[in-house]
């Protein structure tokens, strides 16, 4: 509505999502409708919203390329569980909404791929935005204490897909293939590359939004008990004792 705002005051931030919770002096604000994340289709259209090049409000367009993917940022902060979107995003996008034909908040706009993993090849259309299902309880933990503390188990992580089954040869239908990262809680428990995780604390994990959300429903310093089957099929039950999560790291 045009209005003009002073200094804000910055609530919380979390430094390993990329969020942040600020405070302004202000009354009868719009509000947007959030939608459920984990409702939302591969190939549903998308809106994101930002101040692309600082030149100003702008809005693209696309679709939901893929969901529940993992980035590691260049601050070595892995990222899980976002949308990916060939919706347009770049510098000064980052922080803005993503949202649903129903003009509800499907997720946070915080990231684009630009290059392969290797830096040889330059890559368009691949932006990503944090769930809303993801961000919300961080931002109102942010807003309660001002501070957060994320459970770390320390992997990348995939749902098992029929076409991952068969590119990997593995010995079950559904759960999370997991990689260990080097150093991380999980790793120190010597579990192989590639290893599914079938239950955590008795809870089924069917796929990779299952596993994170028992994962965020702890804290950092929780043990937590996981099985599943290694690539080779051999049963493994192992406990670990949940990190915190720092960038850097």
């Amino acid at each position: 509505d045009g209005r003009v705002f002073g200094d804000a005051e910055v609530v919380g931030r979390d430094p390993v999502n990329d969020l942040a919770v600020i405070r302004i002096d202000a009354r009868d604000l719009p509000l947007v409708p959030f939608a459920k994340g984990s409702e939302l289709q591969v190939g549903a259209w998308v809106i994101a919203i930002g101040n692309a090049l600082g030149q100003g409000p702008s809005v693209t367009a696309g679709i939901v390329s893929a969901v529940g993917r993992t980035l590691t940022a260049q601050t070595n902060c892995q990222l899980t569980n976002l949308i990916q979107t060939d919706a347009a995003i770049n510098v000064g996008n980052s922080g803005g909404p993503l949202f649903n034909m129903a003009g509800q908040v499907v997720g946070i706009n915080t990231a684009v791929q630009r290059r392969t993993p290797d830096g040889r090849e330059i890559v368009e259309g691949i932006g990503f935005a944090i769930s809303i299902d993801q961000a919300l309880p961080i931002i109102e933990a942010l807003i309660a204490s001002g501070d957060i503390g994320l459970p770390w188990l320390g992997v990348e992580l995939q749902t098992v897909t029929p076409g991952l089954v068969a590119r990997l040869r593995l010995p079950v239908e559904s759960g999370v293939v997991v990689v260990p990262i080097a150093g991380s809680p999980i790793a120190q428990t010597g579990l192989p590359s590639i290893s599914t995780i079938l239950t955590l604390d008795n809870a089924t994990i069917v796929d990779a939004e299952d596993l994170l959300r028992e994962i965020r429903a702890h804290n950092p310093g929780d043990r937590i008990d996981l099985s599943g089957v290694t690539r080779t099929g051999e049963a493994f039950n192992i406990s670990v004792t949940l990190g915190l999560r720092t960038c850097g790291t």
